[in-house]
């Protein structure tokens, strides 16, 4: 979310998160792969947002809002909160600027940076086109696992 709303668009790391963002999305259609987005962190987000952008997160996006009001529970213990009732369905991503924040025991739960998320992508999309992976889902899975 912070990719989306930069008050920084010049520096390097906030166009390799804007760029990691946009990769996410376009996985969407070429992969088994949904967006997930913190309730609290959109709430937070939504506001510098307008309608048109507003109408197309909520409809494209997941935004999970089952840690609102849970006390105690930031933003960050949120989304491990949700990234460990994920991962029970499959393979989550979480990506930040810092990892060590999300770090779990969880081996379903991946945390990166979006400029390690941008080349494990890459390679995946490499591996399918050399023919090593018919589904870039799998190739994902393997790349990041």
């Amino acid at each position: 979310m912070k990719a989306v709303t930069d008050t920084n668009i010049q520096g390097t790391n906030a166009e390799i998160r804007r760029k990691s963002f946009d990769i996410a999305t376009d996985l969407m259609s070429k992969a088994s792969v949904d967006v997930l987005l913190e309730g609290s962190l959109y709430e937070r987000v939504k506001p510098r947002l307008n309608k048109d952008h507003r109408i197309f997160f909520e409809s494209v996006y997941r935004i999970d809002n089952s840690a609102i009001g849970v006390t105690g529970y930031g933003s960050i213990e949120a989304i491990r909160w949700i990234a460990t009732a994920e991962s029970r369905t499959g393979l989550v991503i979480i990506l930040t600027e810092n990892p060590s924040n999300y770090q779990s025991p969880v081996t379903d739960i991946k945390v990166m940076k979006p400029s390690e998320f941008i080349t494990n992508v890459a390679a995946a999309e490499s591996y399918c086109k050399r023919g090593i992976f018919s589904s870039l889902t799998d190739a994902l899975m393997s790349v990041v696992m």
